[in-house]
């Protein structure tokens, strides 16, 4: 778990500063990148403790993140959805919070996924390539896809 940490992100509490995984970002986007490493930061320091799963109320998540309920609810939403985060179990007796567990080999397929699916992707045309005029090999335009010239670096 914790090279999964290291890899994909992890806040630094104490330090005042967090360190997010460049691939996680690729995959979820730097708001929702920077949620989860938070996520991870709780749940790491839950472990510590000796505990399995981590607890962390609406208010201390905009807390700690700094973004609103709405966005909180969100993220936590998608991450269950995602199957990153399981739906948490409630507390026993007079506990009345939930218990979460992240799925760090969940998360890793997801990002391994998606780098590679954003890799394989670099290869191919977009859609701003096609219907363009280039060059050919004489350094003159080709026609676009109305058949028209278009005028080359001379202006005819």
């Amino acid at each position: 778990m914790s090279n999964l940490l290291t890899k994909y992100g992890k806040s630094q509490s104490g330090a005042g500063f967090l360190i997010v995984g460049k691939d996680s970002i690729k995959a979820f986007g730097v708001s929702k990148a920077v949620f989860i490493s938070i996520l991870a930061d709780i749940d790491d320091f839950s472990r510590k403790q000796g505990n399995e799963r981590f607890f962390a109320t609406l208010e201390t998540l905009q807390e700690k993140t700094g973004f609103c309920d709405k966005v909180v609810k969100k993220f936590m939403r998608e991450l269950k959805a995602e199957k990153i985060l399981d739906d948490g179990v409630k507390g026993v007796g007079l506990d009345n919070k939930k218990y979460y567990k992240i799925d760090y080999e969940r998360l890793g397929e997801i990002v391994e996924k998606s780098v590679f699916d954003k890799a394989c992707d670099k290869g191919k045309n977009t859609p701003n390539d096609k219907g363009k005029n280039t060059p050919n090999d004489k350094g003159k335009n080709t026609p676009n896809d109305n058949g028209k010239n278009t005028p080359n670096d001379n202006g005819k």
